[in-house]
């Protein structure tokens, strides 16, 4: 949806002002971190693989809890009392007999790292998880958490060998501020942001030329995920679209759904941006009257209500699938000159 939230009677600064929200690209920095190492490889148990208590201690140490425990008292009480008040067993998935992969999860949801999936890290292995522990994994190996370590089987437990390795890379890794490439490149402001919602977002961004993003952030447009736009922008009409880009503020929202973001929403808004900027601007009039009716049966009925959402849905459209051949001959056939125009100004010459 293109306009202009300034005509809906909304000063710029209500568009953002009341919205919390962290910035996933440029985020804080991570600092060195130092663990009391002599207290997470005290296994009691002597069973040469990582317990639970040692996982704790180290969460705890983590996230900073650790600051009023007595040396004159028992440390794992302590420990447990500080668990049991603050429901880190719950937060952090902390039980018995973990995995390694467990493990990974646990301790990247502690130091606060983000997990990007592999199509963001740009890597394609398969270590014989689950999808989340999958994640998990490959995003520890760019943060240098996993360096010198060799685990052939991520379903076992981890041994002591491997944890203290894995503690000093915590304290020692350079690259716990690594980022992928088009998280770095393209700032996106989060009001809520989970992993789904952050990794759907760049997934989407990801699938559009480098050019194009460039010039998105030199020409100084916001890029924001909000809960809800129609409270965003305080409209009392409660608008029901699912993104909006302001020509005037240099500003797009788009609204997350259930715990994700529509990744065509996310190509749909970027290409509003596209038409208003680059000076091919969009296709005549009389083409979209003509071939309006054949996008509309491509793509939904709401392509048709204009010439620019038919455009922002094309672009989307393409974007998604130009590389399949059958995809976009269906979109050639329902509208040949508008497909055509979109694809040699936009498609071709970026890619």
């Amino acid at each position: 949806m293109i306009g202009q939230l300034a005509s809906l009677g909304l000063a710029a600064t209500m568009v953002f002002a009341p919205v919390e929200t962290m910035a996933d690209t440029i985020g804080v920095t991570k600092e060195p971190i130092q663990l009391e190492v002599q207290y997470l490889l005290d296994d009691n148990r002597n069973t040469g693989v990582v317990s639970r208590e040692n996982l704790l201690d180290t969460v705890i140490q983590l996230a900073s809890l650790d600051n009023n425990i007595s040396q004159s008292e028992p440390r794992q009480e302590q420990l447990e009392d500080i668990a049991q008040q603050d429901g880190l067993y719950y937060t952090y998935l902390i039980t018995t007999d973990m995995t390694s992969a467990d493990i990974v999860v646990t301790l990247l949801k502690a130091l606060d790292l983000r997990v990007y999936n592999d199509t963001l890290w740009g890597v394609d292995e398969y270590y014989g998880t689950i999808a989340e522990e999958e994640r998990a994994i490959v995003s520890a190996y760019h943060y240098g958490l996993l360096d010198n370590i060799d685990i052939s089987n991520w379903n076992d437990q981890m041994t002591y060998s491997d944890y203290k390795v894995l503690l000093n890379n915590i304290q020692t890794s350079d690259k716990l501020n690594n980022k992928p490439d088009v998280v770095s490149k393209f700032p996106v402001a989060f009001e809520v942001d989970t992993d789904s919602i952050v990794n759907a977002t760049y997934e989407a961004l990801d699938t559009l030329p480098d050019e194009i993003l460039q010039r998105f952030v030199d020409e100084g447009w916001t890029f924001t995920v909000v809960k809800s736009i129609a409270d965003t922008i305080n409209d009392d009409t409660k608008v029901e679209a699912r993104g909006i880009t302001d020509t005037v503020l240099k500003a797009i929202l788009v609204e997350a759904e259930y715990n994700t973001v529509n990744q065509n929403t996310v190509r749909h808004e970027i290409g509003h941006y596209v038409h208003d900027n680059y000076s091919a601007g969009i296709f005549g009039f009389k083409d979209f009257l003509e071939e309006k009716e054949g996008i509309s049966k491509v793509l939904r009925k709401y392509a048709a209500s204009s010439k620019y959402e038919a455009f922002a849905d094309m672009f989307a459209y393409c974007y998604e699938h130009y590389e399949d051949e059958l995809a976009m001959s269906k979109l050639y056939k329902a509208a040949p000159n508008c497909t055509e125009f979109i694809v040699n100004n936009y498609v071709t010459p970026f890619i």
